[in-house]
């Protein structure tokens, strides 16, 4: 993090209009997220109904790395796009990309063949990946400074309110539409893509950032390079380490061990498993709107130790046994609460610290190093649960004690940014105008 207690966001919010493209890609980025959950749990629901459960364990990590396989592959590229081209153009792009993903899917919900549905899956996350750093490029682009955090906390919001809608739509097709119909619930989600390629069309006009920026084929190079220049920058490395782990223990957390905690701990049915990934969606959306409400004009670097050690007390609740359903919901709701206070400094200090050149490079390495990281998830999730054989709450566990001890690092680095934080809190000033 930093030598300071927290960084201003400075500027003016008369600079330039936002509102109308703000609110745009919000209900872009809202569409999005909600399409690719309900398709991505209808096919996971899909999977757990027809096979066993050692099968079951292998399918969710196989679905888990085609989600991170294509930023490993194209984070780089997307980055490239994001600075030489305008971020508007960039974005109604990957939404008529979106549109065909969605009609191929809803023929892989009818045949229900497993190929196809996992080349739309993979093709959905190319999608994503080349949505992202434009997506969280163009923000400190559009929004004055001063709104970096607040818009950061509402796209959160957002992201994590159709993440709660969409994982419990999908609950609810799965029980009730059953597998022979389920691919009507595709051909509205071609509706919705159509939907957001016409909302994003609305985002204004923008400049590019580096016209005469050189394409690198070899993105293993370039990943090189910006790893080497972020690296100058201690405060920008350190931020990016932490978006690494943060998106690990949510692909840990959020997808494999929600999933078989529900069914082999609780023996719930996936619409009660949908509501468990509810709570923690909630929780998460409520996190971001209250880290950017609390953030005020500036990064709050104390939110992110809290977070941290929330995180962990949350996941070391879920390894107690015999836990009823509505305490799972609220541990997870609590978890998520926290998570949103860790992940919205540690976005907004990636979007704001790189020279303006760089922005999309550098976000196109975050995404990488996340993807990776997100692809390390599924391998250790294998690893812990289909070869050592250990139960979803030992997995929890085990995450508690690595976040803890992230929290504990972050503590030491920020110097005292928590208390300053929480005091500021006590005396009653909750967006920071009272500081020094």
């Amino acid at each position: 993090m930093s030598e300071s207690q927290s960084a201003p966001a400075g500027g003016t919010e008369t600079t330039r209009p936002w509102k109308r493209g703000f609110w745009s890609l919000f209900a872009v980025q809202f569409q999005g997220a909600f399409s690719d959950n309900v398709f991505k749990f209808l096919v996971i629901f899909l999977i757990a109904r027809s096979v066993d459960e050692a099968a079951r364990d292998n399918y969710i990590s196989l679905i888990l790395a085609l989600f991170s396989l294509p930023f490993l592959l194209f984070s780089m590229a997307a980055g490239y796009l994001a600075d030489r081209y305008p971020k508007p153009k960039v974005i109604v792009g990957t939404k008529l990309l979106e549109v065909f993903v969605m009609l191929a899917g809803t023929i892989g919900l009818y045949s229900r063949h497993p190929v196809v549905l996992a080349a739309v899956l993979f093709f959905m996350s190319v999608q994503s990946a080349f949505f992202g750093p434009s997506k969280y490029g163009i923000l400190p682009e559009m929004l004055p400074r001063e709104r970096l955090s607040w818009g950061n906390g509402f796209l959160g919001l957002g992201t994590f309110l159709a993440i709660i809608v969409g994982g419990i739509l999908a609950g609810l097709l799965s029980d009730n539409l059953g597998p022979d119909r389920i691919w009507l619930a595709g051909a509205g989600l071609v509706l919705l893509a159509l939907a957001g390629l016409t909302v994003s069309q609305l985002i204004p006009a923008m400049p590019a950032a580096d016209p005469e920026k050189v394409f690198h084929l070899n993105f293993l190079s370039e990943l090189w390079i910006n790893l080497k220049i972020i690296n100058r920058d201690r405060i920008l490395k350190l931020t990016l380490i932490g978006s690494v782990y943060f998106w690990f223990i949510a692909a840990l957390f959020g997808e494999p061990a929600i999933l078989v905690y529900g069914q082999d701990v609780l023996g719930v049915d996936d619409t009660k498993i949908s509501i468990l990934r509810a709570f923690l969606a909630v929780g998460i959306a409520a996190g971001c709107g209250l880290a950017g409400f609390l953030s005020g004009r500036k990064i709050e670097y104390g939110l992110v130790p809290l977070g941290a050690m929330g995180m962990a007390a949350a996941a070391a609740v879920l390894f107690v046994p015999n836990l009823e359903f509505l305490t799972v919901g609220i541990t997870l709701w609590l978890m998520g609460i926290f998570g949103g206070f860790y992940d919205i400094p540690v976005t907004a200090l990636l979007q704001d610290r790189p020279d303006p050149k760089m922005k999309g490079s550098v976000l196109a390495t975050n995404g990488w190093m996340t993807s990776a990281g997100v692809f390390a998830a599924s391998g250790i999730f294998w690893l812990l649960k289909s070869q050592l054989g250990l139960s979803p709450n030992t997995i929890f566990l085990i995450g508690a004690v690595f976040t803890a001890g992230i929290g504990l690092y972050a503590q030491a680095v920020t110097k005292g940014a928590l208390s300053a934080f929480l005091a500021r809190i006590a005396r009653g000033d909750f967006q920071g105008r009272n500081d020094p």
